[in-house]
Protein backbone atom coordinates (compact mmCIF):
# COMPACT_ATOMS: atom_id res chain seq x y z
CA UNK A 1 0.00 0.00 0.00
CA UNK A 2 2.63 2.19 0.50
CA UNK A 3 4.53 2.20 -2.83
CA UNK A 4 0.36 3.08 -4.34
CA UNK A 5 0.66 6.19 -2.07
CA UNK A 6 4.16 7.21 -2.96
CA UNK A 7 3.16 6.84 -6.68
CA UNK A 8 0.23 9.50 -5.92
CA UNK A 9 2.19 11.86 -4.43
CA UNK A 10 5.02 12.52 -7.38
CA UNK A 11 5.40 16.15 -8.01
CA UNK A 12 4.23 16.96 -11.31
CA UNK A 13 6.93 19.01 -13.52
CA UNK A 14 6.98 20.46 -16.49
CA UNK A 15 8.90 18.29 -18.91
CA UNK A 16 11.53 21.50 -20.01
CA UNK A 17 14.94 21.89 -19.11
CA UNK A 18 16.82 20.02 -16.96
CA UNK A 19 13.22 18.76 -14.68
CA UNK A 20 12.43 16.67 -17.59
CA UNK A 21 15.51 14.14 -17.00
CA UNK A 22 14.81 14.17 -13.30
CA UNK A 23 10.93 13.69 -14.19
CA UNK A 24 12.45 10.87 -16.46
CA UNK A 25 14.37 8.96 -13.94
CA UNK A 26 12.08 9.73 -11.06
CA UNK A 27 9.58 7.16 -12.89
CA UNK A 28 11.96 4.96 -14.21
CA UNK A 29 12.91 4.47 -10.32
CA UNK A 30 9.03 3.85 -9.50
CA UNK A 31 8.69 1.38 -11.75
CA UNK A 32 11.71 -0.39 -11.06
CA UNK A 33 9.74 -0.35 -7.10
CA UNK A 34 6.98 -1.56 -8.03
CA UNK A 35 8.26 -4.56 -10.07
CA UNK A 36 10.38 -5.60 -7.17
CA UNK A 37 7.61 -5.12 -4.82
CA UNK A 38 5.06 -7.00 -7.21
CA UNK A 39 8.27 -10.17 -7.26
CA UNK A 40 8.65 -10.15 -3.65
CA UNK A 41 4.75 -10.42 -2.85
CA UNK A 42 4.37 -12.69 -5.27
CA UNK A 43 7.45 -15.14 -3.84
CA UNK A 44 6.23 -14.84 -0.31
CA UNK A 45 2.85 -16.01 -2.24
CA UNK A 46 3.92 -18.87 -3.92
CA UNK A 47 5.77 -20.40 -0.71
CA UNK A 48 2.83 -19.93 1.64
CA UNK A 49 1.10 -21.89 -1.60
CA UNK A 50 3.74 -24.57 -0.92
CA UNK A 51 4.02 -24.44 2.88
CA UNK A 52 0.26 -25.00 2.66
CA UNK A 53 -0.02 -27.52 0.38
CA UNK A 54 2.42 -29.68 1.89
CA UNK A 55 0.55 -28.91 5.19
CA UNK A 56 -2.86 -30.02 3.63
CA UNK A 57 -0.73 -33.69 2.11
CA UNK A 58 0.36 -33.93 5.41
CA UNK A 59 -2.85 -33.43 7.44
CA UNK A 60 -4.74 -35.68 4.80
CA UNK A 61 -6.23 -39.17 6.14
CA UNK A 62 -4.01 -42.64 5.18
CA UNK A 63 -5.08 -44.08 2.51
CA UNK A 64 -4.79 -47.70 2.47
CA UNK A 65 -7.54 -50.73 1.44
CA UNK A 66 -5.20 -53.63 1.98
CA UNK A 67 -6.63 -56.49 3.30
CA UNK A 68 -3.48 -58.05 4.15
CA UNK A 69 -0.31 -57.64 6.35
CA UNK A 70 2.38 -56.73 3.72
CA UNK A 71 5.64 -58.15 5.75
CA UNK A 72 8.15 -55.05 4.92
CA UNK A 73 5.12 -52.61 6.37
CA UNK A 74 5.02 -54.15 9.64
CA UNK A 75 6.75 -52.81 12.49
CA UNK A 76 5.94 -54.74 15.40
CA UNK A 77 7.02 -57.27 18.36
CA UNK A 78 6.76 -60.22 16.68
CA UNK A 79 9.10 -58.98 13.28
CA UNK A 80 11.42 -57.18 15.64
CA UNK A 81 11.71 -60.33 17.57
CA UNK A 82 10.80 -59.41 21.08
CA UNK A 83 8.76 -60.97 23.53
CA UNK A 84 5.61 -59.40 25.43
CA UNK A 85 3.51 -56.76 25.54
CA UNK A 86 6.50 -53.85 25.31
CA UNK A 87 6.18 -50.57 26.02
CA UNK A 88 9.27 -49.08 24.77
CA UNK A 89 13.09 -49.90 24.80
CA UNK A 90 15.89 -47.82 25.42
CA UNK A 91 19.08 -49.00 23.82
CA UNK A 92 22.19 -47.78 24.88
CA UNK A 93 25.38 -48.76 22.77
CA UNK A 94 28.74 -48.77 23.97
CA UNK A 95 31.70 -49.17 21.55
CA UNK A 96 35.03 -50.59 22.97
CA UNK A 97 36.72 -51.49 19.79
CA UNK A 98 40.59 -52.03 20.07
CA UNK A 99 39.98 -52.26 15.99
CA UNK A 100 38.59 -48.62 15.36
CA UNK A 101 40.80 -46.30 18.01
CA UNK A 102 38.79 -43.01 16.83
CA UNK A 103 35.50 -44.83 18.01
CA UNK A 104 36.48 -46.03 21.37
CA UNK A 105 34.56 -45.66 23.89
CA UNK A 106 31.36 -43.96 22.40
CA UNK A 107 28.14 -44.02 23.41
CA UNK A 108 24.68 -43.89 21.53
CA UNK A 109 21.25 -44.16 22.33
CA UNK A 110 18.01 -45.56 20.75
CA UNK A 111 14.80 -44.87 22.44
CA UNK A 112 11.87 -47.27 20.88
CA UNK A 113 8.27 -46.45 21.42
CA UNK A 114 5.11 -48.70 21.17
CA UNK A 115 1.01 -48.97 21.37
CA UNK A 116 -0.63 -51.35 22.97
CA UNK A 117 -1.63 -53.00 19.80
CA UNK A 118 2.21 -53.67 19.21
CA UNK A 119 3.25 -51.43 16.63
CA UNK A 120 6.64 -49.53 16.76
CA UNK A 121 5.32 -45.77 16.92
CA UNK A 122 8.24 -43.66 17.43
CA UNK A 123 11.95 -44.40 17.10
CA UNK A 124 14.47 -41.30 18.62
CA UNK A 125 17.75 -41.77 18.08
CA UNK A 126 21.05 -40.16 19.71
CA UNK A 127 24.08 -39.44 19.03
CA UNK A 128 27.41 -39.13 20.86
CA UNK A 129 27.24 -37.20 23.61
CA UNK A 130 23.27 -37.22 24.03
CA UNK A 131 23.08 -34.91 20.77
CA UNK A 132 19.95 -35.68 19.22
CA UNK A 133 20.36 -37.73 15.74
CA UNK A 134 16.97 -38.18 14.25
CA UNK A 135 13.31 -39.00 15.38
CA UNK A 136 10.48 -41.28 13.57
CA UNK A 137 6.93 -41.49 13.85
CA UNK A 138 4.87 -43.91 11.96
CA UNK A 139 1.15 -45.06 10.98
CA UNK A 140 -0.47 -47.80 10.80
CA UNK A 141 -3.46 -49.09 8.60
CA UNK A 142 -6.41 -51.41 10.10
CA UNK A 143 -3.76 -54.51 8.99
CA UNK A 144 -0.62 -53.26 10.79
CA UNK A 145 1.13 -51.65 7.70
CA UNK A 146 3.01 -48.33 7.81
CA UNK A 147 1.79 -46.16 5.69
CA UNK A 148 3.06 -42.87 7.14
CA UNK A 149 6.51 -41.91 8.26
CA UNK A 150 7.23 -38.82 9.46
CA UNK A 151 11.05 -37.91 9.93
CA UNK A 152 12.43 -34.83 12.18
CA UNK A 153 15.84 -33.32 11.58
CA UNK A 154 15.07 -32.06 15.55
CA UNK A 155 13.04 -32.94 18.93
CA UNK A 156 9.95 -31.10 16.91
CA UNK A 157 11.05 -29.87 13.67
CA UNK A 158 9.64 -32.10 10.63
CA UNK A 159 12.33 -32.95 7.91
CA UNK A 160 10.22 -35.71 5.80
CA UNK A 161 6.65 -37.35 5.60
CA UNK A 162 6.46 -40.46 3.19
CA UNK A 163 3.07 -41.84 1.87
CA UNK A 164 2.06 -45.25 1.05
CA UNK A 165 -1.67 -45.82 -0.78
CA UNK A 166 -2.18 -49.58 -0.99
CA UNK A 167 -4.57 -51.47 -2.70
CA UNK A 168 -6.73 -54.70 -1.05
CA UNK A 169 -3.90 -56.52 -2.10
CA UNK A 170 -1.37 -54.63 -0.09
CA UNK A 171 -0.07 -53.68 -3.23
CA UNK A 172 1.80 -49.74 -3.39
CA UNK A 173 -0.03 -47.80 -5.54
CA UNK A 174 1.02 -44.50 -5.05
CA UNK A 175 4.09 -43.38 -2.85
CA UNK A 176 4.60 -39.77 -1.72
CA UNK A 177 7.53 -37.99 -0.04
CA UNK A 178 7.41 -34.31 1.35
CA UNK A 179 10.76 -32.96 2.12
CA UNK A 180 11.42 -29.75 4.15
CA UNK A 181 14.38 -27.97 3.60
CA UNK A 182 16.76 -24.31 4.06
CA UNK A 183 18.18 -23.13 0.94
CA UNK A 184 21.86 -21.32 1.58
CA UNK A 185 20.09 -18.27 2.15
CA UNK A 186 18.04 -20.11 5.25
CA UNK A 187 14.81 -19.76 3.78
CA UNK A 188 12.81 -22.85 4.03
CA UNK A 189 11.91 -24.68 0.99
CA UNK A 190 9.60 -27.74 0.14
CA UNK A 191 10.49 -30.88 -1.87
CA UNK A 192 7.66 -33.30 -3.44
CA UNK A 193 7.97 -36.35 -4.90
CA UNK A 194 5.64 -39.39 -6.07
CA UNK A 195 6.17 -42.45 -7.61
CA UNK A 196 2.88 -44.32 -8.98
CA UNK A 197 2.59 -47.93 -9.58
CA UNK A 198 0.47 -48.43 -12.25
CA UNK A 199 -0.90 -51.83 -12.27
CA UNK A 200 -1.84 -53.66 -15.64
CA UNK A 201 -2.77 -56.98 -14.57
CA UNK A 202 -3.34 -58.69 -11.59
CA UNK A 203 -4.91 -62.06 -10.28
CA UNK A 204 -3.38 -64.73 -7.58
CA UNK A 205 -0.94 -66.17 -10.33
CA UNK A 206 0.43 -62.73 -12.04
CA UNK A 207 0.71 -59.06 -11.27
CA UNK A 208 2.22 -56.95 -13.75
CA UNK A 209 2.66 -53.20 -13.20
CA UNK A 210 4.62 -50.41 -14.04
CA UNK A 211 6.45 -47.47 -11.90
CA UNK A 212 7.76 -43.97 -12.38
CA UNK A 213 7.80 -40.40 -10.88
CA UNK A 214 5.26 -38.51 -11.38
CA UNK A 215 7.21 -35.43 -12.55
CA UNK A 216 9.44 -37.81 -14.99
CA UNK A 217 6.38 -40.33 -16.68
CA UNK A 218 9.61 -41.20 -19.12
CA UNK A 219 11.43 -43.09 -16.81
CA UNK A 220 9.53 -45.92 -16.16
CA UNK A 221 10.63 -49.66 -14.61
CA UNK A 222 8.18 -52.35 -15.60
CA UNK A 223 7.58 -55.50 -13.45
CA UNK A 224 6.39 -58.83 -14.24
CA UNK A 225 5.90 -61.17 -11.52
CA UNK A 226 4.42 -64.19 -10.86
CA UNK A 227 2.96 -66.50 -7.66
CA UNK A 228 2.55 -69.89 -7.05
CA UNK A 229 1.10 -71.10 -3.25
CA UNK A 230 1.38 -67.00 -2.44
CA UNK A 231 5.38 -67.44 -2.86
CA UNK A 232 6.88 -65.04 -5.52
CA UNK A 233 8.20 -67.78 -7.98
CA UNK A 234 9.67 -65.29 -10.57
CA UNK A 235 10.11 -61.41 -11.39
CA UNK A 236 10.81 -59.63 -14.61
CA UNK A 237 12.56 -55.95 -14.74
CA UNK A 238 12.73 -53.84 -17.38
CA UNK A 239 13.66 -50.17 -17.64
CA UNK A 240 15.48 -47.86 -20.26
CA UNK A 241 18.49 -47.94 -17.94
CA UNK A 242 22.25 -49.49 -19.56
CA UNK A 243 20.99 -52.47 -17.36
CA UNK A 244 18.36 -53.06 -19.28
CA UNK A 245 16.42 -55.96 -18.35
CA UNK A 246 16.50 -58.39 -15.41
CA UNK A 247 14.63 -61.71 -14.26
CA UNK A 248 14.76 -63.55 -11.35
CA UNK A 249 13.86 -66.81 -9.88
CA UNK A 250 12.60 -67.93 -6.40
CA UNK A 251 13.38 -71.53 -4.96
CA UNK A 252 11.49 -72.47 -1.77
CA UNK A 253 11.61 -76.00 0.62
CA UNK A 254 8.25 -76.89 2.14
CA UNK A 255 8.41 -74.90 4.84
CA UNK A 256 7.86 -72.25 2.46
CA UNK A 257 11.64 -70.75 2.96
CA UNK A 258 13.30 -68.88 0.28
CA UNK A 259 16.46 -71.66 -0.43
CA UNK A 260 17.63 -69.56 -3.89
CA UNK A 261 17.25 -66.76 -5.82
CA UNK A 262 18.67 -66.52 -8.88
CA UNK A 263 19.23 -63.70 -11.55
CA UNK A 264 20.11 -63.31 -15.22
CA UNK A 265 21.08 -60.08 -16.94
CA UNK A 266 24.26 -57.82 -16.77
CA UNK A 267 25.05 -58.62 -13.51
CA UNK A 268 23.96 -62.43 -13.07
CA UNK A 269 24.22 -64.02 -9.46
CA UNK A 270 22.86 -66.43 -7.41
CA UNK A 271 22.11 -66.84 -4.09
CA UNK A 272 21.61 -69.40 -1.91
CA UNK A 273 20.37 -70.44 1.94
CA UNK A 274 20.39 -72.87 4.30
CA UNK A 275 17.93 -73.27 7.40
CA UNK A 276 17.78 -75.04 10.80
CA UNK A 277 14.90 -76.32 12.25
CA UNK A 278 13.33 -72.95 13.45
CA UNK A 279 13.46 -71.27 10.28
CA UNK A 280 16.46 -69.57 11.10
CA UNK A 281 18.84 -69.10 8.12
CA UNK A 282 22.01 -70.87 9.25
CA UNK A 283 23.59 -70.40 5.59
CA UNK A 284 24.13 -68.22 2.65
CA UNK A 285 26.18 -68.88 -0.29
CA UNK A 286 26.33 -65.65 -3.58
CA UNK A 287 27.63 -67.60 -6.57
CA UNK A 288 28.44 -65.13 -9.13
CA UNK A 289 28.76 -64.85 -12.94
CA UNK A 290 32.02 -67.17 -13.41
CA UNK A 291 30.10 -70.04 -11.48
CA UNK A 292 32.39 -69.36 -8.44
CA UNK A 293 31.39 -69.05 -4.71
CA UNK A 294 31.95 -65.12 -3.98
CA UNK A 295 31.07 -65.11 -0.64
CA UNK A 296 29.28 -67.32 2.53
CA UNK A 297 27.86 -66.76 5.68
CA UNK A 298 27.62 -68.77 8.44
CA UNK A 299 25.44 -68.21 11.43
CA UNK A 300 24.70 -69.99 14.59
CA UNK A 301 21.40 -68.88 17.21
CA UNK A 302 20.37 -69.52 20.47
CA UNK A 303 17.36 -70.85 21.89
CA UNK A 304 15.68 -67.37 21.59
CA UNK A 305 16.36 -67.38 17.59
CA UNK A 306 19.37 -64.49 18.36
CA UNK A 307 22.51 -64.74 16.70
CA UNK A 308 24.98 -66.03 18.29
CA UNK A 309 27.83 -66.21 15.66
CA UNK A 310 28.25 -64.71 12.62
CA UNK A 311 31.35 -65.85 10.12
CA UNK A 312 32.06 -64.26 7.15
CA UNK A 313 34.02 -65.98 4.42
CA UNK A 314 35.17 -64.03 1.27
CA UNK A 315 37.04 -65.70 -1.68
CA UNK A 316 37.46 -68.89 0.70
CA UNK A 317 38.85 -67.60 3.49
CA UNK A 318 37.30 -65.86 6.44
CA UNK A 319 37.16 -61.85 7.31
CA UNK A 320 38.07 -61.30 10.84
CA UNK A 321 36.66 -57.50 10.27
CA UNK A 322 33.36 -58.44 10.15
CA UNK A 323 32.76 -61.96 11.73
CA UNK A 324 31.84 -61.64 15.20
CA UNK A 325 30.57 -63.71 18.32
CA UNK A 326 27.46 -62.13 20.98
CA UNK A 327 26.72 -62.99 24.20
CA UNK A 328 23.76 -62.50 25.77
CA UNK A 329 22.14 -61.72 29.11
CA UNK A 330 17.95 -61.99 29.25
CA UNK A 331 14.85 -60.86 31.76
CA UNK A 332 12.28 -63.21 32.63
CA UNK A 333 10.21 -62.67 29.41
CA UNK A 334 12.94 -63.70 27.14
CA UNK A 335 14.36 -60.45 25.52
CA UNK A 336 17.86 -59.60 25.67
CA UNK A 337 19.01 -57.00 28.21
CA UNK A 338 22.66 -56.98 27.16
CA UNK A 339 24.16 -57.94 24.63
CA UNK A 340 28.05 -58.23 23.78
CA UNK A 341 29.79 -58.45 20.95
CA UNK A 342 33.12 -60.04 19.89
CA UNK A 343 35.73 -61.12 17.29
CA UNK A 344 36.44 -64.35 16.76
CA UNK A 345 39.76 -63.98 18.96
CA UNK A 346 37.71 -63.23 22.00
CA UNK A 347 38.99 -58.89 21.96
CA UNK A 348 35.53 -57.48 22.74
CA UNK A 349 34.29 -54.85 20.59
CA UNK A 350 30.92 -53.45 21.59
CA UNK A 351 28.44 -53.54 24.73
CA UNK A 352 24.77 -52.97 23.85
CA UNK A 353 22.41 -52.05 26.74
CA UNK A 354 17.98 -52.26 26.71
CA UNK A 355 16.00 -50.82 29.23
CA UNK A 356 12.78 -52.21 28.96
CA UNK A 357 9.24 -50.88 30.06
CA UNK A 358 6.24 -53.55 29.54
CA UNK A 359 2.48 -52.62 29.97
Amino acid sequence: MAVFFITKEIPKFVETGNNTSFLRKTKNSMKQILLLSLSVLMLISCQKKNQNQAKEQEDLPMVSASKVKVPILQKNYKTLQIQGRVKSIEVTGYQQSILHADMEHSVTKTIYKFDENGNLTEETAYLQNNEFGRRYQYYYDAMGNAVKTVGFEESDKKKSVNRLTLNKKGIVISDKKIEFSKTKNNEDTIRRREYINDIKEMNDAVLSYSSYEKSKPKQTTQWIKQYKNGNLISEKTSNNLPEGETETTYSYDSNNNLIMQEETGLYPIVRKWKYDKKGNAIYQQVVNDKESIFSELKKTFDEYGNITELTVIENGKIDERVSVKYEYTYDSQHNWIQMKRFTLNGDKISVTDRKIVYY
